[in-house]
């Protein structure tokens, strides 16, 4: 027997067929409203459920936000503390290196300072006055000579020795003053060192100060960190994600190296 024979419930076919339509018709209308009574059940269930589910996937979501707060921020604390110690070492090293020596190198300028003073100083005094006789000597040569031969040749004599007593003088004192300022000229390179000296003690300093503004902002940025504030949260997740970016970068060109390298 085929299914159209079971199908057939006179022999006429569309006598059959419209009998079946009202059978059909007359059972679905009877079944209208248990059918929506369990297709309204059906859909309740199901709406529960997915109500049930959205509550679920939301509160695991508030969760992992805040697990991923957490984390983020215990991981920039860890890198901002790490950053501090670095910079502190790195000042404590310029500190013990460079500036330990700085008492000693300061005495030792004042002291050159004080002996540079003292002989500019002493390179720059008047020519001493003339001796105590000179007067005397002056007053005899205001003798008038009367004609007097022996006179006159005595005070001559007087003249030249007055004359080269002053020749001998001033020679002496230019000779002292050059002296003086070839001790002068002999101080330049030490001038120079100490120039030097002070030049890479105030270099040092000023890396000093550039440490110690770094150490601020990074005491700033660990302070918002321990707070928790919502900057920091910012601030963290822009660095992660460049991060990633930046991994991602590299990565992408270590496989395409490896790949060229297969090939």
């Amino acid at each position: 027997m085929s299914l159209s024979e079971v199908f057939m419930i006179t022999p006429n076919p569309v006598l059959s067929g419209l009998t079946w339509f009202f059978v059909i018709s007359a059972v679905m209308y009877f079944a209208r409203l248990p059918a929506k009574k369990y297709i309204l059940a059906f859909s309740e269930v199901i709406h529960n459920a997915l109500r049930l589910a959205a509550r679920s996937v939301n509160s695991a979501d508030l969760r992992l936000q805040a697990r991923n707060r957490e984390v983020l921020l215990e991981a920039g604390r860890e890198a901002t503390e790490r950053m501090i110690e670095r910079e502190f070492e790195r000042v404590e090293n310029t500190v013990m290196n460079d500036l330990s020596q700085y008492p000693a190198l300061q005495r030792k300028l004042s002291e050159r300072i004080t002996l540079i003073d003292e002989d500019y100083k002493e390179s720059t005094e008047v020519p001493p006055d003339p001796p105590g006789w000179c007067k005397v000597v002056k007053s005899v040569a205001a003798v008038d000579s009367n004609g007097d031969a022996m006179v006159s040749h005595v005070l001559k004599d007087i003249h030249k020795s007055m004359v080269k007593a002053q020749d001998k003088a001033i020679k002496e004192h230019r000779r002292a003053c050059m002296e003086r300022h070839n001790v002068l000229k002999r101080m330049m390179p030490h001038w120079r060192s100490v120039k030097q000296v002070l030049g890479e003690v105030d270099h040092n300093i000023a890396s000093i100060l550039e440490r110690a503004t770094k150490i601020s902002r990074y005491m700033d940025d660990y302070e918002e960190i321990i707070k928790g504030s919502d900057r920091a949260t910012r601030i963290l997740s822009s660095s992660a994600m460049s991060q990633l970016f930046v991994s991602a970068f590299v990565l992408a060109i270590a496989v395409g190296g490896a790949m060229v390298n297969c090939t």
